[in-house]
């Protein structure tokens, strides 16, 4: 289990990059196509909509942890 986890945060930390690249160049290209407000606004939202679906989605989304582990009996289940 251990080289799933640490392929999940190197994945995690790889999108991050990504978008952090795609934000980067885009302002880049938009600060010489238009102005820098213009081009600070265009990336401010594409900045957001990366937050929202690669980090929020998935967060909201995710399935929650069982309270118990499997092997575990919880408290409130009886045996018979």
């Amino acid at each position: 289990m251990g080289v799933v986890r640490v392929a999940n945060h190197l994945v995690t930390a790889g999108v991050g990059l990504l978008a952090c690249t795609i934000g980067c160049s885009l302002l880049l290209l938009l600060r010489v196509a238009t102005g820098t407000v213009t081009a600070a606004v265009l990336t401010a939202s594409a900045a957001a909509w990366f937050l929202g679906w690669w980090l929020v989605l998935p967060l909201v989304l995710r399935p929650r942890e069982p309270e118990s582990q499997a092997g575990e009996a919880s408290p409130d289940r009886h045996a018979t």
